[in-house]
């Protein structure tokens, strides 16, 4: 199969499904950047569970990009996730996979 046929069809494969989450890994990736996200509400920061926290206690896809250059504490994380099916976070939560 022509490579570009391949990513049109993996591209319309994922139109096909409803719900799924995009994680973009960097160079400069933590594991808080992994699992919190810091959002602005009146003025005030918080901290709210990331993209990758949201799709595990959801069930949805997770769809990573660019994991190779994500360094080896962080891409430690995502093998763990896979392996086990669960997560736990800096602050003490355990999250188990919906699926």
């Amino acid at each position: 199969m022509e490579l570009s046929c391949w990513y049109f069809n993996a591209y319309k494969a994922l139109l096909t499904i409803s719900s799924f989450m995009l994680v973009l890994l960097f160079r400069d990736t933590t594991v808080q950047t992994l699992t919190l996200q810091p959002t602005v509400h009146d003025g005030v920061i918080l901290y709210e569970d990331s993209p990758l926290v949201r799709a595990v206690k959801h069930g949805h896809v997770l769809i990573v990009d660019e994991a190779d250059k994500a360094p080896t504490n962080v891409t430690c994380i995502l093998k763990t996730l896979v392996e086990s099916g669960e997560m736990h976070l800096a602050d003490g939560r355990r999250i188990v996979s919906g699926m």
